[in-house]
């Protein structure tokens, strides 16, 4: 039987009879584990895995049934969180949890402002443990986490909720005007420009 790290296992076989006793032991070892009809695992964990064997006596002797396995399966388990990001306009973003466990799938969400969505098919996005997008806009901007199961439903876990925040490159919204001027030496002339963008600094050039 396939069992998962923290669940209860009880196993009964209903065998009913005077006399009789039950020993329960892993193959190949002889410290008794149980002396009920069942062996019961109140938190099953790696430790438990193996062979399993019961001894039933009575008066007339000693019946062994035969070996039953007990494969423990992993829990997911999150053991290195997404982190707050900043990234400009064009550049790519990686967004990644590290975790642990058996078969276990990964399903990205984001909130841009319109609820979380999933990040699934259509986007630029493999569903791994990273969360990539080559090239992002400003809409790749907000709130992130990350949902990690197991593919043998182990149960499932939830990344911490991080921010991206997705700077914009500067845009030239006025050019100088005209593009050729020509002045009289004395004259006082000026040149502007508008731009829009975050943190933008100015530096003319003389060519």
């Amino acid at each position: 039987d396939k069992l998962y790290e923290g669940t209860d296992l009880i196993d009964p076989d209903d065998i009913e009879g005077l006399g009789i006793t039950f020993a329960w032991h892993k193959v190949g070892e002889t410290e008794i584990i149980s002396t009920e009809p069942y062996i019961h695992f109140a938190n099953v964990s790696e430790d438990d895995e193996g062979q399993y064997v019961c001894d039933i006596t009575n008066a007339c002797g000693v019946h062994t049934e035969n070996p039953f396995q007990i494969i423990v399966k992993s829990s997911p388990q999150i053991v290195g969180q997404p982190q707050d990001l900043e990234v400009c306009e064009g550049e790519s973003l990686d967004v990644t949890v590290s975790a642990t466990g058996d078969n276990l799938t990964y399903a990205w969400y984001r909130n841009n402002g319109d609820g979380y969505q999933f990040l699934g098919e259509g986007d630029v996005t493999n569903q791994g443990s990273t969360y990539h997008a080559p090239t992002v806009a400003v809409a790749y901007g907000g709130s992130y986490y990350c949902v990690v199961r197991s593919g043998i439903e182990c149960g499932t876990q939830y990344s911490d909720t991080v921010m991206v925040s997705v700077g914009t490159l500067p845009r030239i919204t006025m050019q100088p005007r005209p593009a050729v001027m020509a002045l009289c030496e004395g004259e006082e002339y000026g040149l502007g420009i508008r731009a829009t963008g975050e943190g933008i600094h100015y530096q003319w050039y003389n060519n």
